[in-house]
C-alpha cells in the first residue's frame, strides 16, 4: 500500500514537445552546424572579453619592431607600426561583431515590422511597402551602402546605419511571404472567429509560426554584415585608423604584402572564419527548422 501511494503521490516529468526534440537532434546531428556554432561563439566570446584575453594593448606602438614576423611572444607578429596583430585581431572582432548584430538587429526588428503590416492588412500598406522595397532591391548591396555613407558620412554609427537599412527590405519581402501563407490557416480563422483582436492573432498565432526562416535569413544576415562593414573600412569609408578593425588591417596591410604577408593575412582569415560559421550555422538551423529537410536527412 505504500508503495503504491508513493508511485502516485510521485512527481511526474512533463513530456518533452516533439518539435523541439526533434529540432535538437536534427541541429546536434548536423557536424556543419555545430562546426559554425562553435567558430561563432569562440568570436563572441573573444570580442566580449578582449581587453581581458588580449596580451598587448592594440593601440600601442613600438617602432624598431614594426612588420617583425610572428614569434612566441607574438604569435602573429606585428603591422607596420610596431602593434601586436594578435591584440588588434582580438579587438577587431568586438567591433565588427557589434556592427553586424547592430545593423541586423535593427533591420529585422524595422523589416518584420513593416513585412507584418503589409502582409496582413494589404491594400495599400502593401502597395507602398513593395514599391520601396523594389526600389532599395533595385542597387547592388555595396553601391547602396556607399550612397548612404555618402550622405550620412563616415563613422562606426553610419556603417551600422547603412548596411540596416540594406538588409531591411529583404525582411519585408520575406515576412510578407510568410505572412500571407499563414494568416490564411485554419487556427488563425478560428481565432478570428473568437473574437480575437488584430494584435493578438499577429503575436500570438502568426509571428510564432514565422520565427524559424527569420531566423535563418538574421544568421546569414550577419556574416553578409561583416564582410560589408570590412569592406566599406578597407575603402577607407567604414571604421577609421587607428581604430582595430579587421577591413581597417587589411587596407594597411595590402602595402606590405611581399615583404610582410602576415599583416593582412591574418585579419583576412578572421574575416572568412567568422563568415563561414554563421554561414554554417544558418544551413544547420535551415535544416533543423524544415520539416520536409529533416526528413530526407533521416532524423
Amino acid at each position: 500500500m505504500t508503495t503504491d501511494l508513493s508511485i502516485e503521490m510521485a512527481p511526474r516529468r512533463r513530456p518533452r514537445a516533439p518539435g523541439r526534440v526533434t529540432f535538437w537532434r536534427a541541429l546536434t546531428a548536423d557536424g556543419g552546424a555545430l562546426l559554425g556554432a562553435g567558430i561563432v561563439c569562440l568570436f563572441i566570446l573573444v570580442g566580449m572579453f578582449a581587453p581581458r584575453l588580449s596580451p598587448y594593448d592594440p593601440l600601442a606602438s613600438h617602432l624598431p619592431n614594426s612588420l617583425q614576423k610572428p614569434s612566441l611572444r607574438h604569435p602573429l607578429g606585428f603591422d607596420e607600426f610596431g602593434r601586436d596583430i594578435l591584440s588588434r585581431v582580438m579587438h577587431g572582432s568586438r567591433i565588427s561583431l557589434l556592427i553586424a548584430l547592430g545593423a541586423t538587429g535593427s533591420a529585422c526588428i524595422l523589416g518584420v515590422s513593416i513585412g507584418l503590416a503589409a502582409g496582413y492588412r494589404g491594400s495599400w500598406v502593401e502597395n507602398v511597402a513593395l514599391r520601396l522595397t523594389d526600389v532599395m532591391l533595385a542597387f547592388p548591396g555595396i553601391l547602396m551602402a556607399l550612397a548612404i555613407i555618402a550622405v550620412l558620412g563616415r563613422g562606426t554609427g553610419n556603417v551600422m546605419v547603412a548596411i540596416g537599412i540594406y538588409f531591411t527590405p529583404f525582411y519585408v519581402r520575406l515576412v510578407r511571404g510568410l505572412v500571407l501563407s499563414v494568416k490564411e490557416r485554419d487556427y488563425v480563422e478560428a481565432a478570428r472567429g473568437v473574437g480575437a483582436t488584430d494584435l493578438r492573432i499577429l503575436y500570438r498565432h502568426i509571428v510564432p509560426n514565422i520565427l524559424g526562416p527569420v531566423i535563418v535569413q538574421t544568421t546569414l544576415n550577419i556574416g553578409a554584415a561583416i564582410l560589408i562593414t570590412s569592406s566599406l573600412s578597407f575603402l577607407g569609408l567604414g571604421v577609421q585608423p587607428p581604430t582595430p578593425e579587421w577591413g581597417v588591417m587589411l587596407a594597411n596591410g595590402r602595402t606590405y604584402l611581399r615583404v610582410a604577408p602576415h599583416v593582412a593575412t591574418f585579419p583576412g582569415l578572421a574575416i572568412m572564419l567568422v563568415v563561414l560559421g554563421f554561414n554554417l550555422l544558418g544551413d544547420g538551423l535551415r535544416d533543423a527548422l524544415d520539416p520536409t529537410l529533416r526528413g530526407q536527412r533521416g532524423t
